[in-house]
């Protein structure tokens, strides 16, 4: 497995555990620090296009998750066997 799809499903499980405590009310900048997380290792501007989306969108959740979702289906990482990986330590 390449070391950039291992990377991606450490930040999926560390995401789904922020998005469990997220409760509405923080701030843009929050928003920004996950959409940092999720492109520290993107080239160009995709990550400024999602900032100036967040920044215009307050109903953050809803957004993010869908973002998230393409992320999981683009990388072709199955949630269901990896949310299983994580409880068993296998990769």
């Amino acid at each position: 497995m390449n070391s950039k799809k291992i990377f991606y499903q450490h930040l999926y499980k560390e995401l789904i555990e922020e998005i469990e405590v997220f409760d509405g009310n923080r701030s843009v900048q929050d928003a920004q620090s996950l959409i940092d997380k999720i492109y520290s290792l993107s080239k160009g501007n995709k990550r400024d296009v999602l900032l100036k989306k967040v920044q215009t969108n307050r109903n953050f959740l809803e957004y993010f998750n869908v973002l998230l979702a393409h992320e999981i289906v683009n990388l072709g990482i199955d949630s269901d066997n990896d949310s299983n990986n994580y409880k068993t330590g296998r990769f």
